[in-house]
């Protein structure tokens, strides 16, 4: 299906951390700046070599249950922050411990 992403808004985080590298399909070109990337609308990441690094995010929909290995996660919340507080500002919440 096709899927629209509004220029310039950077990708949530688990749109981006659930794609494995062998699956992410190109968005921009050699050199790309993450700014450059984020303006496209998609997702920059430069840690894995011989892959894209700025590549398209998952859809919505199969992003939306946020999971990711406890080790991949950055904590961009606080104590007792809300799911919906943590989803305003694109993060992912879980209250789940692996």
């Amino acid at each position: 299906g096709l899927h629209a992403l509004v220029e310039g808004e950077k990708p949530s985080p688990c749109r981006c951390s659930r794609l494995t590298p062998h699956n992410r399909k190109n968005c921009g070109f050699p050199g790309i700046t993450s700014e450059q990337c984020f303006d496209l609308g998609c997702c920059f990441d430069s840690s894995v070599a011989g892959v894209p690094w700025c590549f398209h995010p998952l859809p919505n929909q199969e992003s939306e249950q946020c999971v990711m290995e406890v080790s991949a996660r950055k904590n961009c919340g606080y104590p007792g922050i809300s799911p919906e507080d943590c989803a305003s500002r694109n993060c992912c919440f879980s209250n789940l411990i692996f």
